[in-house]
């Protein structure tokens, strides 16, 4: 989830209002391989530099976790309503 609010705050509007979909690929050591199909109100929308570092730096914390919570890639949504969906894939699932 602080994976998801991370993004939006870079790719979102402050008041919820934009859609959001996208599924983040990781390696094994937990960093952002790929960003796939990020979408904010179903526009395309290139991720920064910037914005892979700070999810690297939530992510890194999984390092820590059993295999068995580690990400291997994680589909993130926001609806314009407000609605959050997190769809994370495990390496070990």
């Amino acid at each position: 989830m602080r994976i998801l609010k991370k993004i939006y705050s870079e790719v979102g509007s402050e008041d919820l209002s934009d859609a959001l979909d996208v599924t983040i690929k990781f390696d094994e050591l937990q960093r952002v391989s790929s960003f796939d199909n990020l979408l904010v109100n179903g526009l395309p929308k290139m991720p920064s530099f910037e914005l892979t570092e700070r999810v690297n730096e939530i992510s890194k914390e999984l390092l820590e976790l059993p295999e068995k919570y580690k990400l291997k890639e994680c589909k993130l949504f926001v609806k314009a309503d407000g609605e959050m969906n997190v769809a994370p894939i495990y390496l070990l699932s």
